[in-house]
């Protein structure tokens, strides 16, 4: 499960097959990743915002900082969405 849902109060939310981790909008979505998952899998966010960047016309990628060492791997995580126009 997703860590953040917890976190999420005073507005409905409800599962569904949506291609984005969040909709927030008509046209405004959020990707999530954790820094120990692009450790991990460090492709994943440049094919999720490739996936997503022509559906939405607002793409925001919330990261949530899980390791000691972010310099690095925010750094990547930035990059990817700087250079894919998020």
């Amino acid at each position: 499960g997703n860590p953040m849902l917890r976190h999420i109060r005073n507005v409905r939310w409800q599962f569904a097959d949506a291609t984005a981790d969040y909709v927030v909008g008509a046209s405004t979505a959020v990707l999530f990743i954790s820094l120990r998952y692009h450790l991990l899998h460090p492709e994943y966010i440049m094919r999720r915002i490739k996936e997503q960047l022509r559906a939405w016309g607002l793409l925001i990628v919330l990261c949530h900082v899980d390791v000691e060492s972010v310099v690095k791997p925010l750094g990547e995580v930035t990059k990817a969405c700087i250079t894919n126009g998020c």
